[in-house]
């Protein structure tokens, strides 16, 4: 039972750390990324961390605040 408890957590917290990631590429998407090729960095942990790194050094205020969730969601995983 625990494990079963522990996988859902953890499918749920995947599933928010891809929807933050979905959301920020939406509106911000290649203003932010410029050339960085996500299909190469592998594990949805580092193309969460690429996301949000590029959202904070490129981003305006309102990117910088959704980087930081998404690296704070990613380290909830």
């Amino acid at each position: 039972m625990r494990l079963a408890a522990k996988l859902r957590s953890e499918h749920r917290d995947s599933k928010e750390l891809r929807r933050l990631c979905d959301r920020a590429l939406s509106l911000y998407g290649a203003r932010v990324l410029g050339n960085v090729d996500l299909d190469r960095v592998p594990g949805l942990r580092a193309r969460a961390g690429v996301v949000a790194r590029a959202l904070m050094e490129r981003g305006d205020a309102r990117a910088f605040v959704l980087g930081r969730e998404i690296l704070a969601q990613a380290g909830s995983l």
